[in-house]
C-alpha cells in the first residue's frame, strides 16, 4: 500500500517535473524569441538612426563646403582689393619719392656745383700763391747758392738771437779779439777778466748748405754711397770751419779758451751732432762748441743769468766798500 503510494507520488512528481520542464522550455523559447525580436528591432532602430546621422553629416559637410567656398571667395576678393589699394598707394609713394628725390638731387647738385666752383676758385687762387711762392723759393735758392749771401743769412740769424738774449752792451760785432791780428770775428760776447779789457767769447756762423743739401738729396733717393760721400764732405767742411775759428779767434787771455760755431738751422745742427764723435772731437781738439739756434739761445740765456749774478755781487761789494769807507771816516 505504501509502495503504491510512493510509486504514485513518484509518478506524480515525474509528471510534474515533465510539465515544469516543458513549461520552462516553452518559456525559454518565448524569451529567446522575444530577445531576438528586441535585438532585431534595436538593430533596425540603430541602422535607422545611423542613416539619419549620415544624412545629417552629409548635409553638414555640404554646408561647410559651401561656407568654405564663400569664405575663400570673400578672402580672395578682399586680398585683391588690398593688393589694388597697395599698388595704388605704392605708385603714389613712388611718385612722391621721385619728386622729392628730384628736388633734393637738384638742390644737392646745385650746392655741389657751387662748392666745386668755390673750390676751383680757391685752387686757382692757391696756384697763383704757389707761383708767387715758387718765385720766392727760386729767389731764396739763388740767394743760398751764393756763398756771400749764405754767410749773410747765418750772420743775420745769429744777430737776431743775440738781440733776443743779450743787452746791446753785452756783445759786439766784428771784434778783433787779438790786438793787431787783423782777424775779426762776426760776434763776440763781453766777459769780465780780459787782458787790459773785456774777455771775448767769439761766435762765428757757418752755413755749408751745398754739402747738407747733397746729403739730404742722397738720403731721399736712398743712395747709400752718395749719403756716405756727402756726409764725409759735410764733416770735413765743419772740421775746417772749426779749425778756422780756433786759429783765428781763440786767443787767451784776450778770449775764452773756446769758441762757438753757430749753425743757423736745426736740421743742419742735428746732422752735425748725429755724426759719431764729431762734436766731441771739435771740443777736444779745436776747443770749439757747435750750436744750433736752440742751443745757442740756451747758452746766451745762461750767460745773461751769469751777468746778472756778477752785477748783483758787484753791487753788493760796492755797497759794502762804501759802508766801510763811511765807518773809517767817522
Amino acid at each position: 500500500m505504501i509502495e503504491q503510494k510512493l510509486e504514485q507520488n513518484l509518478t506524480g512528481h515525474a509528471e510534474t517535473a515533465r510539465v515544469l520542464k516543458d513549461e520552462l522550455s516553452n518559456s525559454f523559447y518565448r524569451l529567446g524569441t522575444s530577445v531576438n525580436d528586441s535585438l532585431t528591432q534595436s538593430s533596425e532602430l540603430q541602422s535607422e538612426r545611423l542613416g539619419n546621422v549620415n544624412n545629417t553629416l552629409s548635409s553638414l559637410a555640404e554646408r561647410l563646403e559651401k561656407a568654405q567656398e564663400g569664405v575663400r571667395v570673400a578672402v580672395e576678393t578682399r586680398l585683391e582689393t588690398i593688393r589694388n589699394d597697395n599698388a595704388t598707394k605704392l605708385e603714389q609713394m613712388r611718385a612722391t619719392v621721385e619728386e622729392k628725390l628730384h628736388d633734393t638731387l637738384e638742390q644737392r647738385l646745385n650746392s655741389s656745383f657751387k662748392l666745386v666752383s668755390d673750390q676751383l676758385e680757391q685752387v686757382f687762387r692757391g696756384l697763383g700763391e704757389m707761383q708767387t711762392l715758387a718765385t720766392g723759393v727760386g729767389d731764396l735758392k739763388r740767394m743760398m747758392t751764393n756763398v756771400r749771401t749764405r754767410g749773410t743769412w747765418g750772420e743775420v740769424t745769429l744777430a737776431s738771437l743775440l738781440e733776443q738774449a743779450m743787452a746791446p752792451d753785452q756783445y759786439e760785432k766784428n771784434v778783433e779779439v787779438r790786438p793787431s791780428s787783423n782777424q775779426r770775428v762776426e760776434f763776440s760776447i763781453k766777459l769780465p777778466g780780459g787782458e787790459g779789457g773785456p774777455l771775448w767769447l767769439p761766435i762765428d756762423a757757418k752755413f755749408p748748405t751745398e754739402d747738407y743739401e747733397r746729403l739730404i738729396d742722397a738720403s731721399e733717393r736712398g743712395d747709400v754711397d752718395a749719403v756716405e760721400i756727402a756726409g764725409k764732405a759735410l764733416e770735413a767742411r765743419i772740421r775746417q770751419a772749426a779749425n778756422d775759428i780756433s786759429t783765428k779767434y781763440v786767443h787767451p787771455p784776450f778770449s775764452t779758451d773756446f769758441g762757438v760755431l753757430f749753425l743757423p738751422t736745426e736740421g743742419l745742427y742735428a746732422e752735425v751732432i748725429r755724426r759719431p764723435g764729431l762734436a766731441d772731437c771739435l771740443q777736444r781738439e779745436n776747443r770749439i762748441l757747435v750750436t744750433g739756434p736752440t742751443t745757442l739761445l740756451a747758452l746766451l740765456n745762461s750767460l745773461r743769468m751769469g751777468f746778472r749774478t756778477c752785477n748783483s755781487e758787484a753791487i753788493k761789494r760796492g755797497v759794502a766798500d762804501s759802508r766801510r769807507r763811511e765807518i773809517g771816516v767817522r
